[in-house]
């Protein structure tokens, strides 16, 4: 793996480079200033209209497709949530009561109110005076789109208003995007067969693309922590850790932590338990290549890597192996402190 400077990424790939290579490319795809994707009201992703703009737009979605669905495979938990009405077509299962008029509510509040108003409305709709067309405005420039052939030459009726208002909602929430949503779709389904993913659900399916949006839970992770070097559940460096996770930080501030551990800033999607290797604190000074079990010879070089341990250094990870390499550090402020700063400093394998 190269860096953005054009040299060799820091350490060897036991899926940790990997992983933060998959989270770097989702997390810049799906970027709304790179013009292939727009955030809903409600903070979901979708793909912009205006992605057409973009050269070569249809193989980007097909290879984001794939890059998504590399990372479903490889239970790869990312940090993005996708608009419902996108993902409802990755699911090849229909769902017969299913309304694309209901996710307009999310994607255009405007247009949901107005056609709701034109749904209810008593009076004749002909003197609203509305065709089948819609104004949209793109880089500056008021463009009509018809939602039906000629559309802008047809006016909407009383007789007709439900199937206006239908046709709006298809064409928000798919035709406007269909090109986009095709190659996406067919890129996903290149790593993951149509038959895995008609068993889920549009929300179990989110899940297994984000995990759990809450926030970490502390407990489960406290319950499946491998301590190493000298370090234990009751050793004072790691009570400080507990404390300063709990009180001190911010729920972004713990993401920033899981994710300087390892490479996601969300939980696994079976908790902790399923996290392989496990997640594992080391005292930094610790040998990477010491025997396993409590050796008299064992515990006595942890002893001694502990004392030795300089308060300059900042806590360390490696990601290949969920691994935390925590300075043994003379106070709570300084480990509140270096800590903060490491896991800000978003310098991947670089940090040291």
């Amino acid at each position: 793996f190269i860096n953005p400077q054009g040299l060799a990424e820091a350490g060897i790939d036991q899926n940790g480079i990997f992983k933060e290579f998959i989270q770097e490319v989702i997390r810049q795809a799906f970027d709304p200033s790179f013009n292939l994707f727009r955030v809903t009201e409600n903070r979901t992703l979708y793909p912009s209209p205006i992605s057409d703009r973009t050269e070569n737009y249809l193989y980007l979605f097909n290879f984001i497709g794939k890059i998504l669905g590399k990372a479903v495979y490889e239970q790869i938990v990312l940090d993005i949530e996708l608009a419902p009405f996108f993902l409802r077509h990755l699911i090849s299962r229909k769902n017969l009561n299913y309304s694309c008029f209901d996710d307009l509510m999310f994607l255009d509040r405007d247009l949901y109110n107005n056609l709701n108003f034109i749904k209810h409305y008593d009076d004749d709709v002909s003197s609203l005076a509305l065709t089948y067309s819609i104004d949209e405005d793109v880089l500056g420039e008021l463009v009509t789109y018809d939602i039906i052939p000629c559309g802008r030459h047809i006016n909407v009726t009383n007789d007709d208003k439900i199937v206006y208002i239908h046709r709006m909602s298809i064409y928000r929430t798919y035709t406007r995007i269909k090109n986009q949503i095709k190659a996406f779709t067919e890129g996903f389904k290149t790593l993951m067969k149509p038959e895995w993913i008609n068993m889920f659900s549009v929300p179990e399916l989110q899940q297994l693309i984000s995990g759990e949006s809450s926030d970490i839970d502390l407990e489960d992770l406290k319950s499946n922590i491998v301590y190493q070097g000298g370090y234990h559940r009751t050793h004072p460096v790691i009570k400080w850790l507990w404390q300063i996770l709990e009180q001190d930080f911010s729920r972004e501030e713990r993401a920033l932590f899981l994710r300087f551990v390892t490479s996601s800033s969300r939980a696994p999607l079976l908790g902790f338990r399923s996290l392989n290797p496990p997640f594992t604190i080391r005292c930094l000074e610790s040998s990477e290549h010491e025997e396993e079990g409590d050796t008299l010879g064992r515990i006595f070089r942890n002893m001694i890597s502990i004392n030795r341990t300089s308060s300059e250094r900042l806590p360390s990870s490696s990601t290949c192996f969920n691994l935390l390499k925590l300075p043994s550090y003379k106070t709570r402020r300084i480990l509140l402190d270096k800590l903060r700063y490491a896991i800000q400093a978003n310098a991947g394998f670089e940090l040291s």
